[in-house]
This record gives structure tokens, C-alpha cells and sequence, in this order.
């Protein structure tokens, strides 16, 4: 769920991301005038990623995903991180799937905000059957137990 809370922050990201390396650039750093070169120094040399991976996960395939790679490759190439994007034609089912079984991406971008409902409503039920079943099966309080399942002491 923290992963969809970073939705917004892929809009962020876009204004300096990466994932291909600095020699894919379409413009270096630097040489543009067109471009805000200060505020991009400025992030790169207050973030430092490297060795880490950062899993994006959105709608955009075909020619959108090469735009969204060269926008990434900024950040890529400021922070050393490693920017994985994967898109998909069926997005809002698929970023259920990945949630529920706890694999869902760093930050996953929605197409649309109804999609953020429908991921939300699926956790809220499957929630919702597991509290029901935690209640018909295990109807009192467990002898010695506390919030988060541990033995207290």
C-alpha cells in the first residue's frame, strides 16, 4: 500500500529520473541552456542511491514507456540508483495481484484515479474476509496475546 502512496512522487521523479545510463541522455547535463541545470546538480548531489533499486510500475508501453525511460535516465544518472520501469496494458487488475500477494512496486503510477478506488476497495475486502474469519474462527481473546500477534511478557 505505501507503494500507491508514492504514486505522486513518480510526477516528481519525472523532472529528473532514469532508466538508461547517462550515455542515453537526450540532452547532458549541463549543455542546454533551455534547461534548469542548478536545481538538477543541486538534487544530485543530495541524493546519492547508488547500489539501490527502485521498481516503478505503471500503464505506459510501446512508444509512452521509451518517453517515460528517457525522462527516468535523469534520475538514474543523479542518484546511481536502479530504475526499473515495467508497464502494463492491464494495470489496475495486475497492481491488485502484485499488492495482495506483497510484491507490489516501489511506486506504481495510476492511469486514472477510479483505478486508486478499485486497488483500495479489493484490500479493504480481502481485509474485511480475513477479520471475518479471524472472528468466526477465533471468537475471544487469546490468553497472553497482544496487537501484532506476540506473546506479551
Amino acid at each position: 500500500m505505501r507503494a500507491w502512496y508514492c504514486a505522486s512522487a513518480a510526477a516528481g521523479l519525472s523532472l529528473f529520473a532514469g532508466v538508461a545510463g547517462a550515455q542515453d541522455l537526450k540532452f547532458a547535463p549541463g549543455e542546454d541552456a533551455r534547461f534548469n541545470w542548478a536545481s538538477y546538480d543541486e538534487f544530485a548531489a543530495s541524493h546519492d542511491l547508488s547500489g539501490q533499486t527502485l521498481s516503478i510500475f505503471g500503464p505506459w508501453l510501446g512508444p509512452d514507456k521509451e518517453l517515460i525511460e528517457s525522462v527516468l535516465a535523469y534520475f538514474e544518472a543523479a542518484t546511481g540508483a536502479d530504475v526499473r520501469y515495467a508497464g502494463s496494458d492491464s494495470f489496475e487488475q495486475q497492481i491488485v495481484i502484485d499488492a495482495q500477494a506483497g510484491s507490489a512496486s516501489n511506486i506504481a503510477v495510476f492511469p486514472q484515479p477510479v483505478a486508486w478506488t478499485w486497488a483500495g476497495a479489493a484490500s479493504r475486502r480481502r481485509a474485511k474476509r480475513e477479520s471475518d474469519f479471524m472472528t468466526t474462527h477465533f471468537p475471544g481473546p487469546v490468553p497472553g496475546a497482544r496487537l501484532g500477534g506476540t506473546p506479551s511478557a
